[in-house]
């Protein structure tokens, strides 16, 4: 069974902004992930789940609506929408 997939406003300008900056972000979190809110960095580090504790806990929005990112390439974008 498919659940559906909501992607929200806010992530989707995360990803955009992302886009717009990811040489300057991979320059700053090479190997890294980021989570993205209101289009700033406002959590980093190696694991994904610090990350994204750090984030809720900054930010106390949906996840839904903050991007996590690894930052390894500066061509590619690794994402997770949960």
């Amino acid at each position: 069974m498919v659940k559906n997939l909501e992607i929200t406003k806010e992530f989707i300008e995360g990803i955009n902004w992302i886009q717009i900056h990811r040489s300057k972000l991979h320059k700053q979190y090479q190997g890294r992930w980021i989570a993205v809110y209101r289009n700033k960095v406002v959590a980093a580090g190696k694991s994904i789940n610090s990350v994204e504790k750090k984030a809720l806990e900054l930010t106390m929005a949906p996840l839904i609506k903050i991007p996590l990112v690894f930052m390894e390439d500066p061509h590619c974008i690794y994402l997770v929408n949960n």
